[in-house]
């Protein structure tokens, strides 16, 4: 059977287009509010206190081995904070050096304690130090000191290790030559001082042999090359563990495991390590829908400029398993910083619409009832899936049926989000909404007693009802050869040829503490940590006032397989 695409995946592809030069531009809107000063023992004169630039936020740290002991400055001014920082532990006061943080940036800076300093810190317990902070620019401030309650391990400390380090972590297939060892080697330190699987390269060098070998998946952008990657790192940074930080693959879900064992009507989610896929995208200029043209704000030098963005973002997208078709819940890291101020580091289970459900991908029409998932319903969003109809009617073709072809834009698949970061009164602290395509996915949904059939295997395949096989690439030159798994190299669908759309990101905590704590959902926040609770950064600033964003697509010609040796599961 063969019929018109459907009007919403149209749509969807007609998005697809490169974005053009964006026309008259939009009424400026009001620069975010700077950061309001949140740190702890601090004294200094009301002036300062009035108009604050520069703020240690680090309230607990260990020194390290190295006598090293790194602190966290955030400058909320308009332009760069400069100045001279010290540490004084004790009655023991450390040389002054300088410092210099971008404007509305949090930058981690290091002092190395003296033998004397040391020497005051004890391996049990804890002493109080004051770092001191004698401000340059944007004005001149006179000293201020805040204070760090230091300690330092007795031993070496050892990270204990997530259920997604030593359950769900990769072991190699027969297709792939890098051992589940060397994959382990690739891993970072969470925030709850926990050993977690962090990015790799699809390809590496095994240390052992001094040859190439390959892991067989890939977890896309390499997240060190994202402007606001340092700012991701600060917020996943453990005090026990400063050097091993990085984007932890698992974090949100471990945290959700210690807060179901508080509530017995939460369910726990852990999900396998190929998921885990990172993008990056750099300056991108912001653009209103209507009318059409970029959106303003004002820099340091009262300039009107183009509000630019750096996004930084980690989702779990398994489109290689039924997991898909009945569960919602997927860990998502959402983190943008804008030259307005808006600064965020967002970590949470985000629901693609509502479990035990998905919306058939060529017919958003229709929603295609599953089960097997005892997850929360969501709150918007879907997660838009190929299922046998897709196959039949878009990829295999009648015969008889003159002028149509084979269309992979059939099994296009789309997950859409909605979210929110939300404080505990129910006041919305943030909101975003990015879509994640997949233009090859590995498997497609047949029945409830097959939910995960092979998209390759449609080179076989005969449409029962009308005789219609495939005639167009990729799955015809394979129509020759025996019939292969989904998992083999061979295979066109591995699902690596993603690509993601930004749409709106508001923020409303103008004035508000930038720390919050909230449950794994992004839920229930508040100042305070509590069991299972997840920290998310969000700028005291509010963009409410902004017009609404046009959606844009990006990545749209990417495939991160590409030569990489990778299959699925991917």
């Amino acid at each position: 059977m063969r019929r018109a695409i459907a009007p919403a995946v149209l749509a969807l592809v007609g998005v697809l287009g490169a974005l053009g030069a964006p026309g008259t531009p939009t009424p400026a809107a009001p620069a975010a509010a700077a950061s309001a000063h949140q740190g702890h023992g601090v004294h200094d004169d009301p002036a300062a206190r009035v108009q604050p630039q520069l703020a240690v936020t680090t309230t607990h740290a260990v020194v390290a081995a190295d006598r090293v002991l790194r602190v966290r400055l955030s400058c909320s001014a308009a332009q760069r904070c400069t100045g001279q920082r010290w540490l004084r532990v004790g009655t023991v006061v450390g040389r002054r050096v300088s410092y210099s943080v971008p404007a509305r940036r949090t930058q981690t800076v290091s002092f190395t304690l003296t033998s004397a300093q040391l020497a005051l810190v004890p391996a049990s317990g804890a002493v109080q130090a004051k770092v001191g902070t004698a401000a340059r620019t944007p004005a001149r401030r006179p000293d201020r000191h805040f204070v760090v309650a230091l300690r330092r391990p007795a031993t070496a400390p050892v990270p204990a290790t997530s259920y997604a380090y030593t359950d769900r972590n990769w072991t190699p297939s027969a297709y792939d030559t890098c051992s589940a060892a060397l994959h382990r080697s690739y891993a970072v330190v969470g925030p709850d001082g926990k050993l977690y699987p962090g990015w790799h390269p699809p390809v590496v060098t095994d240390p052992a042999t001094g040859e190439s070998c390959t892991f067989g998946h890939e977890h896309g952008d390499d997240p060190r090359t994202s402007d606001v990657y340092d700012l991701v790192v600060d917020q996943f940074r453990s005090l026990d563990f400063p050097d091993r930080a990085g984007l932890p693959f698992g974090y949100v879900s471990e945290q959700l495991t210690a807060y179901a064992g508080q509530h017995a009507d939460v369910a726990t989610r852990h999900e396998d390590n190929v998921g885990h896929k990172v993008i990056v995208r750099n300056d991108v200029r912001l653009v209103a829908a209507e009318p059409r043209g970029y959106v303003y704000t004002t820099d340091a030098d009262g300039n009107r400029v183009p509000v630019t963005c750096d996004f930084l973002m980690k989702v779990h997208q398994g489109s290689h398993s039924a997991d898909a078709t009945a569960n919602n819940a997927h860990e998502l890291v959402y983190a943008a910083a804008c030259n307005d101020g808006t600064r965020l580091v967002t970590s949470l289970m985000t629901r693609f619409g509502n479990p035990n459900e998905f919306t058939r991908s060529c017919d958003a029409s229709v929603t295609v009832p599953t089960s097997g998932s005892n997850l929360p319903a969501g709150d918007g969003g879907r997660r838009r899936i190929p299922d046998r109809e897709c196959i039949d009617d878009y990829v295999l073709v009648d015969p008889d049926l003159g002028g149509a072809h084979t269309d992979p834009w059939g099994v296009y698949e789309v997950w859409e989000s909605t979210n929110r970061i939300v404080a505990a009164d129910g006041r919305t602290l943030a909101a975003f909404d990015p879509w994640f395509g997949v233009r090859n996915p590995a498997r497609y949904y047949d029945a409830p007693g097959l939910p995960a059939a092979p998209v390759v295997g449609a080179a076989w395949l005969t449409d029962p009802a009308d005789g219609g096989v495939v005639d167009a690439d990729p799955w015809l030159p394979l129509t020759g050869q025996e019939p292969f798994a989904a998992s083999d190299p061979r295979s066109p669908f591995d699902g690596a040829e993603r690509d993601f759309y930004l749409g709106q990101t508001v923020v409303t905590n103008d004035g508000g503490p930038t720390r919050w704590w909230t449950d794994p959902y992004g839920e229930h926040g508040g100042p305070v940590p509590f069991v299972g609770a997840v920290p998310q950064l969000v700028s005291a600033t509010d963009t409410s006032s902004y017009p609404f964003l046009e959606r844009r697509t990006f990545d749209k010609d990417a495939d991160f397989g590409d030569g990489q040796h990778v299959h699925a599961p991917n």
